[in-house]
């Protein structure tokens, strides 16, 4: 997808620095450690992606599904909080990831 992921890491966490509430900046620093095979920080990423934007039902769901690689019991539990933010949304994109859930 990009050709040099240590400057789209560089420039993406001068976006967060400037504006931590930036949620896509922090989905792009996950996409960049799902790329590296760095679940750990992938999963941290999505996490402070959720929270910066949590009426946005795609980070809920990213976030959400990248627990099913770190803690499946866990990953179960989160499909509630999960559900109810999709289920506020009430988008197209918001009933397809909800169908992607069940």
């Amino acid at each position: 997808m990009y050709k040099d992921y240590a400057k789209v890491e560089q420039h993406t966490r001068k976006a967060v620095e400037l504006d931590p509430r930036f949620a896509r900046a922090w989905q792009t620093l996950a996409l960049v450690e799902e790329v590296r095979g760095n679940n750990a920080n992938e999963h941290s990423y999505l996490k402070k992606a959720a929270e910066a934007a949590p009426d946005n039902p795609a980070y809920a769901f990213y976030y959400a599904n990248s627990l099913k690689r770190k803690n499946k019991s866990l990953w179960r539990k989160s499909f509630t909080g999960c559900r109810q933010t999709l289920s506020k949304a009430r988008t197209r994109r918001a009933i397809a990831l909800l169908a992607r859930l069940q």
